[in-house]
């Protein structure tokens, strides 16, 4: 929430107006594009999803699968805790 995402009802993370502009240009966000996924697997609930976080501190990447309207698109994302 505090960095501008929501959990959505589609499933993932809606992405708000409210995304730190050097993160929404840096990976390409824009609001209502939805992250479905991190490294390969479904995000969208918060108590699940910190798992999740964990792997990718360690691994300091991940590759974010993004939902804007019905085009699906992969980016991979350097990570720094």
């Amino acid at each position: 929430k505090d960095i501008g995402l929501t959990p959505s009802a589609e499933g993932g993370y809606e992405v708000s107006t409210v995304v730190p502009a050097e993160i929404a240009q840096s990976y390409g966000l824009q609001p209502g594009d939805r992250i479905i996924s991190v490294n390969g697997k479904p995000v969208g609930n918060p108590s699940e999803d910190v798992q999740i976080i964990q792997e990718i501190k360690t691994s300091k990447e991940a590759t974010v699968q993004i939902q804007r309207g019905n085009q699906l698109t992969t980016v991979s994302i350097p990570i720094v805790f």
